[in-house]
Formats: C-alpha cells, sequence, structure tokens
C-alpha cells in the first residue's frame, strides 16, 4: 500500500511539473508610424513633456507624460488628442482608449521606455504599450 501511495505521489508531482506554463501577453503597440490598414487607427504623434521619476532616483511624486495621440480611419487623419498619464489619470486613460477598443478589455497602458537616470530618450524611441486582459 505504501509502494502504491508513494507511486501515485512520484507521478503526479512528475506530472504537475512537466507541464509548461505559458504566459501570453496580449497587447498593442502605438508607434509614430501610420500603416497602410482599415478601420481606426492610433498613432503616437509626440511628447510634449516627460517628468516621470527616473529609475534609480528617489522624487517626492511620481511625474507624469503628456502625449499627443492622432486618430485616423481608413488612414485619414480625424484629430489629435492630448493625454496626461499620471496615477490620478488612470482611469480617465484607460475610458479614452478604451473607445477604440470596443471588444477588448483594457488592463494597463504604459508610455516606454521609462526614465533611468542620466539616460536621455530620443524623441523616435517613445512607444504606448497597451496590455489587453486575456
Amino acid at each position: 500500500m505504501k509502494k502504491l501511495v508513494l507511486t501515485l505521489v512520484v507521478f503526479f508531482t512528475i506530472v504537475a511539473c512537466s507541464q509548461k506554463k505559458s504566459v501570453v501577453e496580449n497587447y498593442e503597440i502605438l508607434t509614430q508610424t501610420i500603416s497602410k490598414k482599415k478601420g481606426m487607427q492610433l498613432v503616437l504623434k509626440n511628447i510634449v513633456n516627460d517628468s516621470r521619476c527616473p529609475e534609480g532616483v528617489n522624487c517626492f511624486w511620481a511625474g507624469e507624460i503628456e502625449i499627443v495621440v492622432s486618430v485616423y480611419k481608413d488612414n485619414n487623419f480625424l484629430r489629435d488628442t492630448h493625454i496626461k498619464f499620471s496615477p490620478k489619470l488612470q482611469q480617465e486613460n484607460l475610458a479614452w482608449f478604451s473607445e477604440f477598443y470596443p471588444s477588448k478589455k483594457i488592463k494597463e497602458i504604459e508610455v516606454l521606455p521609462y526614465p533611468k537616470s542620466e539616460v536621455r530618450i530620443q524623441p523616435k524611441d517613445y512607444f504606448v504599450k497597451i496590455y489587453f486582459l486575456n
């Protein structure tokens, strides 16, 4: 009986450990380039201000970043929208972006790269990453 229990424990341990956990991130990236696709499209037009607290620095406040997002429909420009990202504006930003992704639930939006102490980010290197719930 002990051998049977031990064999079952070993068997289930091997099965549990052998299963690979696959983490699939579901996201979209907004860059500063418009593509030739149909429908609605968001494009990161400009970084107005980036006062986020750099990694490795102690700050009194988290800071914020302000961007301009251009909205296109079927490659035709519709409008520009100024958007500020800060902890207190998170829900407002989620609501704005959700208008353009009605069939998906947005989990988080971040503007990257995040600043690092004493490293200057070139404007062309910025992008927006929108994470969706799976």
